[in-house]
């Protein structure tokens, strides 16, 4: 398969949701996409991957490749994995965090919570939230875990607010938090079994923008991939915004171009397109 996008002519970097997009659906990196990043790394372009997981809960094989930066967190957290340095951090406050819970007790009572410390390296867990974890979740999580109260939980700013119900899906309980147009935080969900609850200006585009700036790179440089919800904005700021084949309707209509799915080498498709 080939992939119909725009002339690349001038684009200095690639921006790539993790799950469901450069992960296969086993969370591994195909051969053909390691080969496509090594290629883009020769020929001087910049390769970085957006996501929602935190630091701590990157798969090995990401750090198998060339890969240079990660926005990490949905847009909260900024890494350089050449110099090992986090770039920045962007938390949402307490009290935006206090006003979801507050709101989903009223529309959504049963809904868990947990959220991160730091990068995220400790992950403080209501008991309910942890008994609903999968161990497809527990699979490549560093974190180390603290069950932890939730009025405790919502005390300290974070970078990323988790919400999850053991009977409401992540999407419909979005669409409970979007229908309360709740002040200081963004809600979004990434193919996660929750919601992921950032502060009002935190998402993936904003956190590109901050990799971006010092590079000297604008978004008409930026060829964006992704699936999901919270690559929405990554998609409409890029210069060139790619959905894979399985991305869900929002990602599709956001993005101007489409590739094949993330288990058909979409992204390697994308790159092998601009460095010929």
């Amino acid at each position: 398969m080939t992939v119909e996008l725009p002339d690349l002519t001038g684009i200095r970097l690639v921006a790539s949701d993790l799950d469901s997009t450069l992960l296969t659906s086993q969370k591994t990196i195909s051969e053909r996409t390691r080969a496509a990043i090594r290629a883009a790394h020769e020929a001087g372009i910049i390769v970085l991957t957006a996501t929602g997981r935190q630091l701590a809960t990157m798969p090995d094989p990401v750090f198998e490749t060339e890969i240079s930066y990660a926005v990490a967190s949905n847009g909260a957290v900024g890494y350089d994995y050449v110099r090992q340095e986090v770039l920045f951090i962007e938390e949402i406050g307490p009290a935006a965090q206090q006003a979801v819970v507050a709101y989903l007790a009223d529309h959504a009572p049963g809904t868990v919570y947990a959220a991160g410390r730091g990068t995220g390296d400790v992950f403080l867990v209501e008991p309910g939230f942890q008994a609903l974890m999968t161990e497809r979740e527990r699979l490549y999580d560093r974190r180390k875990l603290v069950p932890t109260p939730l009025p405790k939980i919502v005390s300290e700013p974070t970078i990323k607010l988790c919400a999850r119900h053991p009977e409401i899906t992540p999407d419909e309980l979005l669409d409970i938090l979007d229908a309360g147009r709740l002040p200081g935080c963004h809600p979004a969900t990434s193919g996660a079994p929750f919601v992921e609850i950032s502060r009002a200006d935190v998402n993936k585009a904003a956190g590109l923008a901050r990799i971006c700036g010092p590079l000297q790179i604008g978004p008409e440089q930026v060829v964006a991939v992704g699936d999901a919800k919270n690559d929405v904005e990554m998609l409409r700021w890029a210069g060139v915004g790619v959905a894979v084949a399985n991305a869900v309707p929002e990602a599709l209509a956001a993005a101007g171009f489409t590739t094949a799915s993330n288990d058909d080498d979409g992204l390697a498709l994308v790159i092998e397109a601009l460095v010929g």
